[in-house]
């Protein structure tokens, strides 16, 4: 990610309001977007897509456990959603939670050997 980049994304994230973050956008549409798009490639790259489930946010609500039904993204300067739920805010990424276990984890959670 460009410099110039992470700095808009802090800028961003540190503007006191979603109007200010709205007004960076117009003096900056193309830096807005590249940030956007940087956002979107490192959400891609974290695994977040289609079929995930994860800790997020919806309606205020946090660490609401859901599945990504889609993979339409949203960036409004503040946070990074997909499928209307938050998945990038202040810095900080939701939980995406694993599906699969190998067979030792799964036998260490049981307390119990699986036979083959």
């Amino acid at each position: 990610m460009k410099e110039r980049t992470k700095k808009l994304i802090i800028e961003l994230h540190q503007a006191t309001s979603l109007v200010r973050s709205l007004e960076i956008e117009k003096m900056f549409p193309k830096l807005f977007k590249e940030v956007e798009q940087a956002l979107i490639e490192e959400a891609n790259k974290r695994g977040f897509k289609k079929g995930v489930i994860a800790n997020l946010t919806h309606c205020g609500h946090r660490n609401s456990r859901a599945e990504i039904l889609n993979e339409n993204y949203r960036y409004n300067g503040r946070y990074l959603s997909i499928d209307n739920f938050i998945i990038f805010e202040k810095g900080k990424w939701a939980e995406i939670i694993k599906q699969t276990i190998t067979k030792e984890e799964a036998e260490k959670q049981l307390g119990k050997t699986i036979l083959n």
